[in-house]
């Protein structure tokens, strides 16, 4: 019988993680809030990255629907990360 190690402590830690969405981020608003997530309703909008995104809170993190915005400005040293988004 192997020995019982002893427990180890948390190496990596997550407080955020990202779900690239189609725009309207409506329809995967409503799929989280049918699971129970509660979804921020304020847009952010990321000037420069040509993005914008919703949040869900938790007491540890968020998860954040993104999405290519096209009334957001883009910046030349983002353009080549915005067309992978897409």
């Amino acid at each position: 019988m192997a020995p019982k190690l002893p427990a180890q402590s948390a190496t990596l830690e997550l407080d955020h993680i990202y779900i690239v969405v189609q725009p309207p981020a409506s329809r995967a608003r409503e799929a989280l809030r049918r699971a129970g997530v509660v979804v921020d309703t304020a847009i952010q909008r990321h000037d420069g990255l040509g993005t914008a995104s919703l949040a869900a809170f938790f007491e540890n993190g968020y998860l954040e629907l993104l999405w290519a915005d096209s009334a957001t400005a883009v910046d030349s040293a983002h353009l080549a990360d915005l067309a992978d988004l897409r």
